[in-house]
């Protein structure tokens, strides 16, 4: 039996920029699967390994996500930040992959590694939902066995 649970860490994060930042990184992959670029992966890349190590604050995204939360006057929403720090891991692991099979040219492939990445960043853009959260109850039912 699955039993849905997130992540808890105690550390709060504003689930506003969280959001901004997920409907970014919706933006970029969609202009990866319009393009095919390298360079789009690698700044992508770059982004998730950075806030993966706990640097979020030299994230691009990251700062204008808070910049434009900030200068549109929307309030803070705090949430823990244990499923978004969850869900960034898998967002990296999409990074590798994506970038590893367009390397191997594998266009295709990584185009579908994208699309999915792209899928679970718009459902937390507008949605705020999280994926991240199921794939941690599977993770943790599968640990557990």
């Amino acid at each position: 039996m699955i039993v849905k649970s997130c992540p808890i860490t105690f550390e709060s994060v504003d689930e506003n920029v969280v959001r901004m930042h997920a409907a970014f990184i919706a933006i970029l992959a969609m202009v990866f699967i319009w393009t095919g670029s390298l360079y789009v992966l690698l700044f992508l890349l770059y982004d998730f390994a950075i806030r993966v190590a706990g640097y979020r604050s030299y994230s691009s995204i990251f700062l204008v996500s808070r910049y434009i939360i900030k200068k549109l006057s929307i309030k803070t929403a705090l949430t823990d930040m244990g499923p978004k720090a969850f869900a960034t891991k898998i967002g990296l692991g999409f990074m590798f992959i994506a970038t590893g099979l367009l390397l191997s040219n594998y266009l295709l492939a990584s185009v579908i590694v994208m699309a999915i990445l792209a899928v679970c960043a718009i459902l937390e853009a507008i949605f705020n939902y999280c994926v991240g959260c199921q794939f941690y109850a599977i993770w943790q039912s599968l640990v557990k066995s």
